[in-house]
């Protein structure tokens, strides 16, 4: 791809940058900005580092593709990215515009905002407008610790079962550990993935002292027993998801850190170690190789779904037929477990080599998916019409899906706040599942957490906390006075 050739090149520079200057606009941390962020990364991805892909091993697809290619593919995305806000704004516009945390004095109709009662102006940072939850830390460690010992508990099931505990060499099994050898133990992975950094956050947040870096360090161990070559990645972003639910002005504290400057780095380098491992069986532990390997994986990561999703509308352009709702029908089975579905279909993405023209023969290793984002994904079931009007509906879902998580942040009870935390963590992360798997995945994602969450804090309802008494001893009143 030539971005110097003024026929197409020139011509899909200007609009990719011109669709990322939209996609980023008055960026927030809530799931359609988060969306529409991610969006813009692959298309920048792609735009920067395509020139250097043509270079490293990667599909054949990948490289056939022009800028021609990628125009009417970026025109259909940022329709459907418009669609989603048109109906996010007319369901805000039609429904009550009632917010949670506003409380009606004196005339009928008119919000008064009410900070007090469960919120309460973070430290440090009066009149900004940053809430923090104020939860029983009781309560909270206990949930917190819950979590971490059902991702630990998960966490070692998927080894054994997986036979990684049984290899000859442990260390060996694990760096060159692939994610089809977990094939049908996902919910064991989810629940590790999702309930660690959760619990860990939980656990940091109800200390005196926020020991980030500790919880940086134990989801560094924990994600090394991972398959996924962007484990602990995906940790941290979860663990920071759910420190900004709890408290918003604690996650820039936790983001500027010097320690978590340091471990970052170490984390780069862990990434192009294992990475290097996972492909080769060995590593090269020179510093060039090592963020080389880093930054190749991060980059192609990126730039693919960006490049798979304009291969796909460009076959379907060709004459492929459309797949008419079977992608998208996979949220209603995706998330049941192999160990009890034997029978169950295979990924729909797999499918994807049909569409991306890649044989077994040819191009290895046959066996991964590929990811077309939330609204390639709409498109291959329904066209452009019905990818439009899928994400129009999808954008009405989100406001109801936020609306719904204001008015719970709102409850007054220990348990329905910190079910907020998990709830909005999950919520906010699903934006990583639907700018790449789409529907499905986030679905399935959302779902589970509900699920397995939602049965940790019932069981925790039954079990009542002492609240400390507030009768005035002797010692409360010399203290006071």
């Amino acid at each position: 791809m030539d971005v110097f050739d003024l026929k197409t090149g020139s011509l899909y520079a200007v609009l990719a940058i011109a669709s990322c200057v939209y996609l980023l606009w008055g960026f927030t941390f809530r799931l359609r900005p988060m969306i529409k962020a991610l969006l813009a990364l692959h298309i920048l991805t792609d735009l920067v580092f395509f020139p250097l892909l043509l270079d490293l091993p990667v599909y054949r697809f990948i490289k056939s593709l022009t800028a021609e290619d990628r125009i009417y593919p970026l025109v259909v995305l940022m329709g459907c990215v418009v669609a989603m806000d048109a109906g996010a704004a007319l369901f805000a516009a039609r429904l009550p515009r009632r917010r949670a945390g506003a409380t009606t004095t004196g005339n009928r109709g008119s919000a008064v905002p009410r900070l007090s009662g469960p919120v309460e102006t973070a430290k440090g940072n009066k009149g900004s407008g940053d809430l923090a939850l104020k939860v029983n830390e009781k309560r909270a460690r206990q949930v917190g610790a819950s979590f971490v010992f059902l991702a630990l508990f998960s966490r070692f099931s998927e080894l054994l079962f997986t036979g990684i505990l049984g290899a000859p060499s442990l260390l060996q099994a694990i760096l060159t550990w692939q994610p089809k050898q977990s094939l049908g133990y996902w919910f064991f992975q989810m629940a590790g993935s999702a309930f660690f950094p959760v619990g860990l956050a939980l656990l940091v947040m109800a200390g005196n002292k926020k020991r980030h870096a500790l919880a940086l360090i134990a989801m560094m161990g924990f994600g090394f027993f991972s398959p996924w070559k962007g484990g602990i990645i995906s940790l941290v972003v979860v663990y920071s998801l759910a420190i900004y639910s709890y408290d918003q002005s604690e996650l820039r504290r936790f983001v500027f850190k010097k320690s978590t400057a340091v471990l970052v780095f170490i984390l780069i380098v862990f990434l192009g170690v294992k990475t290097q491992f996972r492909y080769t069986g060995r590593a090269y532990l020179d510093p060039q190789s090592i963020m080389e390997t880093a930054v190749g994986v991060i980059t192609t990561r990126a730039a693919i779904v960006f490049q798979t999703y304009a291969y796909v509308l460009g076959s379907l352009e060709r004459g492929h037929p459309f797949m008419d709702g079977q992608y998208n029908a996979q949220a209603f089975y995706l998330w049941v477990p192999r160990l009890l579905w034997k029978e169950k279909p295979l990924v729909a993405a797999k499918d994807m080599y049909y569409y991306l023209e890649l044989t077994r023969q040819k191009d290895q290793p046959y066996g991964t998916s590929f990811a077309i984002t939330l609204f390639g994904g709409f498109y291959l079931d329904f066209g452009l019409w019905g990818s439009l009007f899928c994400s129009f509906l999808f954008g009405g879902l989100t406001y109801l899906g936020e609306n719904l998580l204001r008015r719970l942040r709102q409850s007054r009870r220990d348990l329905l706040l910190i079910g907020y935390v998990m709830l909005s963590t999950a919520w906010l992360n699903s934006a990583f599942a639907l700018s790449e798997g789409g529907l499905p995945v986030a679905f399935g994602g959302l779902l589970f957490w509900s699920v397995l969450g939602g049965a940790i804090l019932l069981f925790w309802s039954l079990v009542k906390v002492r609240q400390p008494s507030m009768a005035l001893t002797p010692s409360r009143v010399k203290a006071l006075q």
